[in-house]
């Protein structure tokens, strides 16, 4: 049974099923690390790379983003949690780190983003 997801990333459709089971070992885990995923997938870290630029035009980092900024968007919609309660739950760096990714990602503040969910 451990042979099959080796080889279903043989066939052309299985970058997109490595890039899918990465996204949802992802959307699981508070904490991962693109050589975890490359595991998990059972590629390369450069496989995995290739893969996501491949079905997503995007890298695993960047993917994560999005995932942080989703789990982000819907505690500041759903919580009175102050952002610095949300930097922490979610585990980011910095308060500034993370309201940079959430403005790459959404285009919006924190405090956007809540005022908007209220309207």
């Amino acid at each position: 049974e451990a042979m099959i997801p080796v080889m279903s990333t043989a066939h052309p459709g299985g970058k997109e099923s490595a890039v899918e089971r990465a996204i949802t070992y992802m959307k699981s885990h508070m904490h991962v690390t693109v050589p975890e995923l490359a595991r998990e997938c059972c590629m390369s870290e450069s496989g995995l790379y290739a893969a996501f630029r491949a079905a997503r035009r995007c890298t695993p980092i960047e993917m994560w983003h999005r995932i942080q900024a989703e789990r982000a968007v819907n505690l500041l919609i759903s919580t009175d949690l102050s952002v610095e309660e949300i930097v922490e739950r979610l585990e980011f760096c910095s308060a500034s780190y993370f309201r940079k990714i959430l403005r790459e990602i959404t285009g919006k503040t924190p405090r956007e983003i809540r005022s908007s969910a209220r309207m």
